[in-house]
């Protein structure tokens, strides 16, 4: 190759077409193109909810190509190896599925510079996924009846899950230290049955929710159980038309008294006295007995019934009883043969007359 220079300075380059007759004397040395360095660096993200799973930052945020920030257009990224859980999306981030239990994920990634291939690097990528918050609420329960027992509410209605209302079927329920002589049975819907004829009071329970999806986290909480006595009602009675003479006794007091709105069992209650008229007395059975030779009259009796369940759980109320005077009959008497002259004593006025339907007797 020849350089010339012409009139106007001008430099012009002759190619001759001469083959060179000894071409073993000839040397060529070519000058490599640099390869740009790419470096991708590894990367850790946290704090991903792995009940509704998530997307990551890209992985290409501190990644490099020559010693800048990687443009994802000047590269092919593509997935080397990694968990089942995790999925590499094409611009870098990586979507961690819903439903993911806590734990800590891996994914290997590669990126080639595209405009040369075979220029590489890999990485990994460390997600930490961490369970959904769960929260198991304090319960308060009252005005249950103990003589019927029941069932409450479900302790989940205000126990929360990743911030929303417990759905039963993704947690699992468990009594904790329960009491085998407890009257309250914690049921797997949440509910909690009181057993009948639980005496007045105050319960506790207390109750754990663990997330089936991270059997590890746990709640607890305590539901309080308020169980009330039965109502109780001693009605008053009025007792009439007794026959003071021959006294008597009464139906029983209970016959129209009640114990959580039906009639009482007097097994069901104690009954006692509490004042009344000399005359008068209270039977265990409810009855009242009035003393024979009684005089006419309206006498009371002041009574108590208490149910056994619940001793403090009373009624009083008063009954009366009305006295009445026996019958008595003077019948005409009609005495005849008296003799005049000399006069007489009839038979007694007495012997047709009655008292309660017998004879008088004169005293």
């Amino acid at each position: 190759t020849v350089l010339a220079t012409g009139d106007y300075g001008n430099t012009a380059t002759i190619t001759s077409t001469t083959q060179d007759p000894t071409l073993g004397n000839n040397t060529s040395t070519t000058t490599p193109v640099p390869v740009n360095v790419l470096v991708s660096i590894n990367d850790s993200f946290n704090l991903i909810n792995g009940r509704t799973g998530g997307t990551t930052a890209s992985v290409l945020i501190n990644d490099t190509l020559n010693g800048a920030i990687v443009n994802p257009a000047d590269v092919t990224l593509s997935l080397v190896d990694g968990d089942s859980e995790l999925t590499l999306n094409a611009n870098g981030t990586i979507t961690i599925a819903a439903n993911t239990p806590a734990g800590t994920y891996e994914l290997e990634y590669s990126i080639c510079e595209n405009l040369n291939p075979g220029n590489c690097s890999t990485a990994i990528a460390t997600v930490t996924v961490e369970a959904a918050p769960i929260v198991a609420n304090p319960d308060d329960f009252d005005s249950i009846n103990g003589r019927t027992g029941g069932t409450t509410a479900s302790v989940f209605i205000n126990d929360t899950l990743n911030g929303i209302q417990v759905n039963p079927t993704d947690v699992t329920l468990t009594q904790v230290d329960p009491d085998p002589s407890s009257p309250l049975t914690l049921n797997a819907n949440g509910t909690i049955t009181i057993a009948a004829n639980t005496p007045a009071g105050t319960y506790e329970l207390e109750y754990r929710i663990c997330e089936n999806l991270n059997p590890s986290n746990c709640s607890t909480a305590i539901a309080t159980v308020t169980v009330e006595a039965a109502p109780i009602l001693a009605n008053p009675d009025d007792f009439d038309s007794i026959n003071g003479r021959i006294g008597g006794t009464t139906a029983s007091v209970l016959i129209n008294d009640t114990l959580n709105g039906i009639q009482v069992n007097p097994a069901d209650v104690t009954l006692s006295l509490v004042d009344g008229d000399s005359e008068l007395t209270l039977n265990a059975n409810g009855t009242i007995t009035i003393a024979p030779n009684t005089p006419a009259g309206t006498y009371e009796l002041e009574y108590s019934i208490c149910e056994n369940l619940n001793s403090g759980n009373c009624s009083t109320a008063i009954a009366t009883v009305t006295v009445e005077a026996a019958p008595i009959l003077a019948n005409p008497d009609d005495f005849d043969s008296i003799n005049g002259r000399i006069g007489g004593t009839t038979a007694s006025v007495l012997i047709n007359d009655t008292l309660n339907g017998a004879i008088v007797n004169p005293a």
